[in-house]
């Protein structure tokens, strides 16, 4: 089961300044940008939002396209970080000032506003096959550790782009009735 890390909003005078729980999310389903860092004179290494050798920050962008900001302060050892939800505006100062342009780019236009994500659009096919083909697809999908959905896309996306292939193994199995 995957681990849900608790968020907190920002401290304000909306909220009398209190950190109240907001949501949760799955990091392992987020996209997550470490911030940069500089080195000084020292050998100490600076975090680039942080501006401390002790404090780590990392931005996530949740699967509900959520901005999540992680802060865990390291001066006396380990901390467990804090999660409070940022606005676009916090998220892409954030960006630039970790020297992130590629994200910048892709995820805010010139003048600050947020991008929509890309998401593939998908279709729902419904298609009918013998009992002994479904059988022999689901004993396919079994052996390859696959739900049986995964693999026909995956069968189907073989077939486009590598049909010389798949006009080879056609041709192997014969012809059909």
């Amino acid at each position: 089961m995957a681990k849900l890390i608790r968020v907190y909003g920002q401290p304000g005078p909306d909220n009398g300044y209190e950190r109240a729980f907001e949501g949760r999310f799955d990091p392992d389903k987020a996209r997550l940008f470490v911030d940069g860092c500089r080195y000084v004179d020292d050998g100490a290494v600076i975090g680039l939002n942080s501006g401390s050798e002790y404090i780590r920050e990392i931005l996530y962008l949740t699967k509900d396209e959520r901005w999540v900001l992680s802060r865990a302060d390291f001066h006396i050892g380990y901390a467990e970080p804090e999660y409070v939800y940022v606005d676009d505006a916090t998220a892409r100062a954030w960006l630039l000032n970790a020297h992130r342009y590629e994200d910048v780019a892709r995820y805010f236009h010139p003048t600050g506003e947020r991008r929509p994500l890309e998401r593939p659009k998908t279709v729902a096919v419904t298609v009918t096959l013998p009992a002994d083909l479904l059988a022999l697809l689901d004993l396919a999908a079994g052996e390859a550790n696959q739900t049986r959905a995964a693999w026909i896309r995956d069968a189907i996306r073989d077939l486009l782009h590598y049909p010389d292939q798949a006009q080879q193994y056609l041709d192997d199995l014969g012809p059909r009735d």
